[in-house]
């Protein structure tokens, strides 16, 4: 990276960090900062495909919707490995009917029930379970993650993904850096929506 994107790069983290604060606190909800998974009530035997947790941005989701609702006219929505709910939120502020998130954190289920009862979200269903065993909605659904876990987690999620989602169902991935996993799964990607940080790069897949 030459110096010059090393600046921009560093200078966006510091922005959306900013702003994330900013909007927490107008909107009262407590979605931001960072948790290693040994800091959470994650089984040990799951802590290796574990990522730690960080919203997306909420410049980026803001972004990644407004492409969406240009693209589909699907109104549910699937977070999986929801954290605390940030995306489930801006899913619904997007105008999703149907809400759904999963985290295999009983922490992280808790925190994204108290965010979204907050706003008063009603339309949601929160699911605290691995995601390896999870099945997943046949109907036409929008499909989110922000890179929660490692190939050997996302390989099987992936595989389960694409067997039981609907062909007119979107995946929406923020940091894709493992996008191989789904090539080999059979995920094809249709639209990338750059940065000068590989955080914030939004890629979209179907199957």
């Amino acid at each position: 990276m030459t110096a010059i994107k090393w600046a921009l790069a560093s200078g966006t983290k510091l922005k959306h960090r900013i702003i994330d604060s900013i909007a927490d606190t107008a909107l009262r909800l407590k979605t931001t900062g960072r948790i290693e998974p040994f800091e959470l009530d994650v089984a040990p035997q799951s802590l290796a495909g574990a990522h730690a947790y960080q919203a997306a941005p909420y410049l980026v989701l803001s972004k990644m919707f407004a492409w969406i609702k240009k693209e589909t006219a699907t109104e549910s929505f699937f977070d999986i490995g929801c954290g605390k709910g940030r995306a489930m939120y801006m899913a619904h502020v997007s105008g999703c009917k149907s809400l759904m998130g999963l985290d295999h954190s009983e922490e992280m289920c808790l925190a994204a029930r108290f965010n979204l009862g907050k706003k008063g979200v009603g339309n949601s269903e929160i699911y605290c379970q691995d995601a390896r065993e999870v099945s997943f909605p046949s109907d036409p659904c929008i499909f989110f993650m922000n890179n929660p876990f490692g190939t050997e987690v996302l390989r099987p999620v992936a595989k389960n993904l694409i067997d039981q989602m609907n062909p007119d169902s979107l995946l929406a991935f923020v940091n894709p850096l493992r996008e191989h996993v789904l090539r080999n799964t059979g995920f094809k990607r249709i639209e990338t929506l750059d940065s000068y940080n590989h955080n914030y790069k939004i890629s979209f897949y179907r199957k």
